[in-house]
Parts: structure tokens; sequence; C-alpha cells
């Protein structure tokens, strides 16, 4: 067993956890897998700052082990963990999750699932705009994702109002005439 007394929360620890959850699931040992990912998650909650991309990567892995298992309902409790987590750490408007979902939406439509991605970058864009104003060039960039993740979906309609709304706030925040 990994001693972790030396370093309980350090981020280095949560990756070895998560690794080794890995191998346990190449072995077919889906649920001590899951239970190593779990600890993985309780040592990146621990760290101060927490780790953003690191705990991203550990929740998809979550996501992927119940995937295999078919677990009902993943996708929202997904969702729920990965914007419960970052609010518990950094606070309900704090850029920092906005930015976080934005990581976790790439991994999850890396992995084929474009809702799960839709759902992550419009809490994000909404956070960020809660957190940073309406005309923050965060926030233009955020709908920006949206809009294009809409488009690839053929979501013609939605992606358009987000792809506007990108451009409203990004001439508001560089000008019309701004090369950003």
């Amino acid at each position: 067993e990994f001693n972790r007394s030396r370093w309980p929360d350090h981020p280095s620890t949560a990756i070895a956890l998560d690794t080794l959850a890995d191998v346990i699931e190449e072995l077919g040992r889906f649920d001590e897998a899951e239970a190593r990912v779990e600890e993985s998650l309780g040592v990146l909650a621990l760290g101060a700052p927490p780790s953003y991309r690191s705990t991203a990567i550990v929740l998809q892995h979550l996501w992927a082990l119940q995937a295999q298992r078919d677990v009902a309902g993943r996708d929202e409790l997904l969702l729920e963990r990965a914007a419960t987590f970052f609010e518990d750490a950094l606070g309900p408007c704090n850029p920092q999750t906005a930015f976080t979902l934005d990581a976790l939406a790439d991994l999850m439509e890396d992995c084929g699932e474009p809702e799960m991605a839709l759902a992550m970058l419009g809490l994000a864009a909404d956070i960020a705009e809660a957190a940073l104003g309406r005309d923050h060039a965060s926030t233009a960039i955020l709908h920006r994702r949206l809009g294009r993740t809409f488009f690839r979906q053929d979501e013609l309609p939605e992606a358009e109002a987000s792809l506007r709304r990108a451009l409203e706030i990004a001439e508001r925040a560089f000008g019309p005439e701004s090369a950003e």
C-alpha cells in the first residue's frame, strides 16, 4: 500500500492514486479502481490550491469507470461533482471554477460526450459572467467555445446565438477595431 503520510494532500499523491486506479481497472477490478479514484479526488480536495487540470482528469476517469459499468445518471453526477468540488474549494463565483469546467468539457468532448461538454461549457460561461462580468474577455472566450461546440453538433441556432454573444462581448472588451 502506498504511504501517503508524508504528503497526504499533495497533487502528486492524487496522481499516483489515479495511476494506480488505471492499473487496477486494467486488471478488471472496477469497484476497487473507482475507490482509488474517489480517494484521489479526496486528496485533491485537501490541497490548497487544488490542481484544477488534475482534478478535471480524475473526474473524467471516474466518469469513464462508471461508463464501463453503465452507472445510471453518471453524466449529471459528474457535472454536479465537478461544480461542487470547485465551488467548495474556491467559492461559487470564482473564475477558476469556470476555467476548470472548460477543461473538463474538453475532456468530455474528446471522449465523445458532446452533450456533457455543452452542459459544462454553459455552466462555465454562466460562472465567468457572474465572476468576471458580462464584458470580460474570458467570458467571450467561453461563449465562443460554447458556440463552436454547438456548431460541431449541428445545433446551428444555438451556435449562432452563442457566437453572436461572444462577438458582442469581445467588441465591448476590446473595441470593434481591436486585433484581439
